[in-house]
């Protein structure tokens, strides 16, 4: 079975791919749990 390769990224490309999934996990719950709640509910 062959190894997996893995090629360095010089010019940056993925970065905003890994920053956008990692600011999408921290503001998606934020959102969630910080947003007003009904008060008449």
């Amino acid at each position: 079975m062959a190894g997996q390769q893995f090629q360095y990224d010089d010019s940056g490309n993925t970065f905003f791919y890994f920053l956008t999934s990692f600011v999408g996990l921290i503001v998606i719950p934020a959102t969630y749990y910080l947003w007003p709640r009904d008060q008449n509910a």
